[in-house]
């Protein structure tokens, strides 16, 4: 027989899982507009602001949020969020870079999404 204590640890561990992810916190720092216009251009930079973006959308959609926090810029005291009506043209700019890196498997991952959420 289960007791209320335990049934009570169960349903907090699956709240506690349903917990809103944390927020990348970035600090964004350049001395001359050459190295914000290098690092705007950067692939690995791209790539962790499209892929970061994409987790944030994911865990909005799982948690019907009306919208996705995606970054919170410190040094600059910005936070950076999109509201739910936006998910599918990012998303879709999203695919472009999958599709650009023949990450295709990804891209039908896309789409599933789109269609399960209706976006």
């Amino acid at each position: 027989m289960n007791s209320p204590l335990k049934n009570l640890d169960t349903m907090k561990e699956k709240a506690d899982q349903k917990k809103k992810r944390e927020v990348a916190m970035l600090e964004l720092s350049w001395i001359t507009q050459e190295e914000l216009y290098d690092l705007a251009n950067s692939e690995k930079f791209y790539s962790f602001i499209l892929e970061e973006s994409l987790s944030q959308i994911v865990d909005a959609l799982e948690n019907n949020l009306d919208k996705a926090e995606l970054f919170n810029i410190f040094n600059m005291s910005l936070i950076v969020e999109v509201s739910k009506r936006k998910f599918k043209p990012i998303l879709k700019e999203i695919e472009k870079y999958f599709i650009k890196n023949e990450e295709y498997e990804r891209c039908t991952e896309l789409q599933k999404l789109i269609e399960k959420y209706e976006l």
